[in-house]
């Protein structure tokens, strides 16, 4: 199974998680998707293992000239695998 996150830059961009369904990837409208935080500019998004627990978390920065900006942001993945 494989996911995707994408993230954007403006006035209403936001990080979302696309999440697979198992089994029929190719069906679209089973695919769930999860919006984690209004974003100014993220770049870039790096899916890594932060914790060295054995799972994917994603990392991004937010440019400081696009609306504030947050610097490092870490998005914590809460489940194995």
């Amino acid at each position: 199974m494989v996911d995707i996150v994408a993230g954007g830059k403006g006035p209403h961009a936001r990080i979302a998680w696309f999440q697979s369904p198992a089994g029929n990837p190719g069906d679209l409208s089973l695919w769930r998707i999860y919006e984690t935080s209004d974003v100014g500019w993220t770049v870039p998004l790096i899916a890594h293992d932060m914790d060295a627990d054995g799972d994917l978390e994603v990392i991004t920065t937010e440019e400081a000239a696009a609306g504030g900006g947050r610097g490092v942001i870490w998005y914590e993945n809460p489940t194995r695998g």
